[in-house]
């Protein structure tokens, strides 16, 4: 909806930031309305010059919501379903450069598992951080790559699959 690129964005702001994109179309829950409120979180925060919420698909609206830009930081963070994260994988990977860093979502849910594994067979390695988020950062440098293990020393490299925490969690997405 947006909500999270409203937090990149604010960080962003104070290190020199230039642009956050997000791409909804605003179909799980009440989409309209948190897009509204994500919204309404972009302007109180002052980031209407660097964030922009796009209604759209992925990937079919990627290319329209990104436009020739490179991304540094691409969170994937949509339908947790598989095949959907690795089409939304596959969508990102022409506005990924060599030192993009892929940030996967909620590394739990059935679909993201199958995504990270295409991931690293394109050649990325694949850091999972424990939040509660569970996130997976995945990078094809491997400079970039130590100094991301230097960042989280509690991350773990290639910890494998794992099956959902309780009984039809993969259905969750919060």
């Amino acid at each position: 909806f947006g909500l999270s690129s409203a937090y990149i964005g604010d960080v962003m702001k104070n290190h020199g930031g230039k642009s956050v994109i997000t791409l909804d179309n605003q179909s799980e829950g009440n989409g309209q309305e948190c897009a509204r409120v994500a919204q309404a979180l972009v302007d109180k925060l002052g980031l209407q010059s660097l964030v922009t919420n796009v209604k759209g698909s992925s990937p079919e609206d990627i290319p329209r919501a990104a436009g020739n830009t490179k991304y540094d930081l691409i969170f994937i963070d949509g339908l947790h379903r598989y095949p959907q994260v690795t089409h939304d994988f596959h969508g990102v990977l022409p506005i990924a450069h060599d030192k993009s860093v892929i940030v996967f979502h909620d590394s739990w849910i059935r679909g993201v598992p199958e995504a990270v594994d295409e991931a690293k067979t394109k050649g990325y390695r694949c850091l999972w951080i424990p939040t509660s988020c569970e996130i997976i950062l995945a990078v094809r440098d491997n400079e970039l790559f130590a100094k991301l293990q230097q960042l989280f020393p509690s991350a773990v490299e290639d910890r494998g699959r794992r099956r959902p925490r309780g009984r039809g969690a993969e259905a969750f997405h919060f």
